[in-house]
């Protein structure tokens, strides 16, 4: 079996990409299959805490997993906002293409794609301005 020697705070990054690799692998899973892939997910974390001896983390209480886990959910929860905006700015950015520019976006012209992200741009700077507060559905 091969080995992978890691410092403690590798061994902590580690731990980190795989709770929220699991919170992801739970997210999507098939609810037929989401218990299944949880009772996997925790036997690994398990597994990798049965090392945390090793890094002097038991000396530091029981709290240090939970911050951890916290650490990793705040990371899982600020990519999804953040990738929330970007799809929304993106797809706003398409779908005013046309009523800017005059014509449909072209997926395979560059000089669209450069347009368009200009457009995205505008989006983005308007959201961290204003978050969502300015955005409004119309039927």
């Amino acid at each position: 079996m091969a080995t992978i020697e890691l410092n403690k705070e590798q061994y902590l990054k580690v731990l980190k990409g795989i709770a929220i690799a699991g919170m992801m692998e739970e997210f999507l899973a098939d609810e037929n299959v989401e218990e299944e892939t949880a009772n996997k997910n925790y036997e690994f974390e398990e597994y990798l805490l049965s090392f945390a001896k090793e890094y002097g983390l038991e000396d530091e209480g029981e709290d240090w997993f939970d911050e951890v886990m916290a650490e990793a959910y705040d990371m899982a929860n600020e990519y999804g906002e953040t990738d929330m905006y970007q799809r929304l700015a993106w797809e706003l950015a398409v779908l005013g293409f046309k009523e800017k520019y005059g014509k449909d976006f072209d997926n395979d012209s560059d000089e669209d794609f450069e347009k368009a992200m200009g457009l995205e741009d505008e989006f983005l700077d308007e959201f961290e301005a204003n978050g969502l507060e300015n955005v409004k559905i119309a039927k």
